[in-house]
């Protein structure tokens, strides 16, 4: 009878739903199947050349670059500089290490025992990447877990925090993680004893696959919470909150936060991943962590610097297994952020939830069977995924890497709701820092949304890794659900500046540069954006010549200018006082390369920007 029910169930809900959110497009988009797809593990959404489209890193060394029609191409390892690197398991961070406007990478070598610092020096026809080693730990023997670039003392330069596993037995030995940072000739130093001294305590002498970073006391500045593997039975498996005190230190606050043992789990947990995720839209951020010998966690952030184990209340019954990695995404742009848990080993089944905060606040519902997926084949042993929009459409798709005995391979699956329903809009944000206060890649820059209605969506930050193995892209994804219009957008930058954009559309790719939004706080005398407007300029894309329209409803002093993709600014066009009225301008491109470009009109407080491309 029982397995009559599990069966019913299962038609049940391929037939509610009616459709499939999901669809593999791994032949079509990357060219082979996915079995034939190279690289493990390390998957990661990034947009090397700066096109605007997500292209795809697979650790240890592989890259495909987006076509910009749904399809890939890949790129010959050696011939970007990555060919040295030995295959096999890895972990990577993805970010602009040196601030200079272009994407490096960090590489752990779970296996080779080596960490490398990819340093990128790109042409702007050829992807180039330089190495430095960065921790050789083949003289002690010991595995690598997941590096992450994070922006620790806001000095717009990224530190690297790197998990160090330690060795399985026979040979058993576990060893302290390191922090390096960058010296102002552009090498990066051990300073782990510097700015961690509880570091050099015996206790905190843990395996530490996964590394992830976030301001979950909400001060200003990155904390780290490292989940704690585990490879014997006689270690201290308590988790590890590094909270950033701002003062140059960092101490554990794991244990009073809540997060550091989980009492239904053995061994206390056994943890592999986590992820930082604001479920219930309040502002701040709450962790999922998983668990390799127990359950998976969902911690809610109470605003004090505490967590509370929400897990059953919240309806994910999580029964015991071996948890891998979470991932926060929100799939059906209904505006909450649903929580996808991956498993380890053969026939152990990923579990899907969707986030019903819309109808239902607080509760989640398992939607495995219910997303295009075959659970038995394509969930199967998961070891790494991430979501990002390689198509530009709007939603966000998914890659992941299953290491099942029979179904092996890594999967790229389009999401369809675009073509399903278009009730639900969307908005994704690309962060670019100046350089000078902020990182250009702005990790750690968090945003949320004020709609006409007065309600705010929940908080998101720019990440640059998930502990552990894989990283979603950089743009920030907005589901707004049924709200076709934004009141404002807000942009705590890491350097403590906080900004306001006022979009006038919603379902588009906009780029938001720090020091281009309105510095005045949003409040309820702001006249109304619409009276200010911003056209599109026309022709676009245009070669090399193009007129941008603008209208102002009331007198003031009128700066226009304009900016290339890394934030510098390339023009004035206008800076005095005009009356109230219709207004054009044209600007000439003659003499700048190919690419896209923004343009940005400020008055009376308010500032607005948009895209425009020249193709030569």
């Amino acid at each position: 009878m029982k397995k009559i029910f599990i069966s019913l169930l299962i038609i049940f809900s391929f037939t509610v739903s009616g459709y499939s959110y999901f669809v593999n497009v791994t032949l079509s988009a990357l060219g082979v199947n996915p079995a034939q797809v190279p690289g493990v593990a390390s998957l990661h959404f990034v947009d090397f050349n700066n096109d605007g489209y997500q292209d795809i890193f697979i650790g240890p060394k592989i890259v495909y670059m987006n076509k910009g029609n749904g399809t890939f191409q890949l790129q010959t390892s050696s011939a970007i500089g990555l060919g040295f690197i030995p295959s096999g398991e890895s972990r990577a961070s993805l970010g602009d290490a040196d601030n200079d406007g272009d994407i490096d990478i960090v590489i752990a070598h779970y296996y080779g025992k080596k960490c490398w610092y990819l340093k990128n020096i790109s042409t702007d026809t050829n992807l180039m990447f330089v190495a430095d080693t960065l921790f050789n730990a083949v003289s002690l023997n010991t595995n690598l877990g997941q590096p992450t670039f994070w922006d620790m003392d806001e000095d717009g330069k990224l530190e690297i925090f790197l998990g160090v596993v330690g060795n399985w037995p026979p040979t058993y030995a576990i060893y302290w993680s390191r922090l390096f940072k960058m010296n102002p000739g552009g090498v990066y130093e051990d300073v782990t004893n510097t700015y961690i001294p509880q570091m050099t305590w015996s206790i905190y002498r843990k395996a530490i696959r996964g590394t992830v970073a976030c301001d979950y006391d909400n001060d200003g500045d990155m904390d780290m919470f490292n989940p704690v593997y585990g490879i014997s039975t006689s270690e201290n498996f308590a988790n590890v909150l590094w909270r950033n005190l701002g003062n140059g230190l960092f101490w554990d606050f794991a244990d009073s936060a809540g997060v550091a043992i989980d009492n239904y789990s053995q061994y206390g947990g056994l943890a592999s991943g986590a992820s930082w995720g604001d479920f219930n839209n309040d502002g701040l951020f709450d962790l999922a962590v998983c668990n390799i010998h127990g359950v998976a966690n969902l911690y809610k952030n109470n605003g004090n610097g505490t967590f509370t184990n929400v897990t059953a209340s919240s309806g994910l019954y999580t029964s015991q297994g071996e948890y891998h990695n979470s991932l926060w995404l929100d799939y059906d742009n209904d505006g909450y952020l649903d929580l996808f848990f991956n498993k380890w080993y053969n026939n152990q089944i990923a579990l899907l939830y969707h986030n019903e905060g819309a109808t239902n606040p607080g509760q989640f519902t398992l939607k495995t069977w219910a997303l295009g997926f075959n659970p038995g084949s394509d969930l199967n042993y998961l070891q790494g995924w991430a979501a990002g929009d390689y198509d530009r459409d709007g939603d966000l798709d998914l890659m992941y890497d299953n290491i099942s005995t029979n179904y092996a391979g890594r999967y790229l699956w389009r999401n369809e709701l675009d073509s399903i329903s278009a009730n639900n809009k969307w908005i994704i944000i690309k962060l670019v820092g100046d350089s000078i206060t902020c990182n250009r890649t702005a990790p750690g820059a968090q945003v949320r949304l004020r709609f006409h209605d007065n309600t705010w969506s929940g908080v998101k930050q720019v990440e640059c890794s998930s502990a552990d193995e894989s990283m979603n892209m950089h743009p920030i994804h907005f589901g707004l659900g049924l709200h076709t219009s934004i009141k404002y957008i807000q942009v705590k930058w890491l350097c403590g500046r906080v900004e306001y954009w006022f979009p006038s559309q919603v379902n588009q790719w906009i780029t938001l540069v720090e020091g281009t939004g309105s510095t005045t706080e949003v409040n309820e005398e702001i006249s109304a954006v619409d009276n200010y407007e911003l056209g599109q300029n026309y022709p676009n894309p245009f070669n090399p010549v193009t007129t941008i329209p603008y209208k102002i409803s009331k007198p003031g002093n009128v700066d226009l200018r304009v900016f290339n993709i890394l934030g510098e600014e390339i023009a004035v066009l206008i800076n005095n006082y005009q009356p109230q009225g219709n207004y054009s301008i044209p600007f000439n491109g003659e003499n700048i390369p190919s690419g896209v470009y923004f343009y940005r009109l400020r008055i009376n407080n308010i500032s607005l920007v948009k895209r425009m491309i020249l193709l030569k």
